[in-house]
């Protein structure tokens, strides 16, 4: 799969991103919840890594259709925070334009309590270390 970047209206298909492909060395921990007893884990790499969730109810060959092609476009997966690729600010930046009279307002900021404040903080954080969302100009 190629993904053509640029900021050009035009089609240029000379610079692509090509996706990393999933190491059985550096598969990810994943931690693994309880499931409802109609769904069950299947895994797409070797020794129980890469897990997907499939319906208990598949027969073993559809069962393993679908790993087939699950496993050919592995790739297509964010496993972990840093395989998810973000939008290039070049080709998609999202912009609010307002009407020339328009009368901006500020609203009040709104309060979390401590915990919940400690984890927004938290996964804002690990967003910005990875790339997914990035500081702009005005923010503070």
């Amino acid at each position: 799969m190629q993904v053509p970047i640029g900021d050009d209206d035009q089609s240029n298909f000379e610079n692509t991103v090509q996706p990393e492909e999933p190491n059985e060395e550096e598969a990810p921990e994943l931690e693994l919840k309880p499931l409802p007893e109609e769904l069950k884990y299947a895994y797409l790499g070797e020794q129980q890594t890469y897990p997907v969730i499939i319906s208990f109810q598949l027969t073993h060959d559809q069962k393993g259709k679908l790993l087939s092609v699950l496993k050919r476009h592995k790739t297509a997966f964010g496993w972990t925070l840093k395989d998810i690729k973000g939008i290039n600010p070049l080709i998609c930046i999202h912009r609010i334009h307002l009407e020339e009279n328009a009368k901006t307002t500020r609203q009040p900021q709104k309060r979390l309590n401590p915990h919940m404040k400690e984890v927004v903080k938290n996964e804002i954080l690990k967003l910005l270390d990875v790339g997914i969302i990035y500081p702009i100009s005005d923010s503070k």
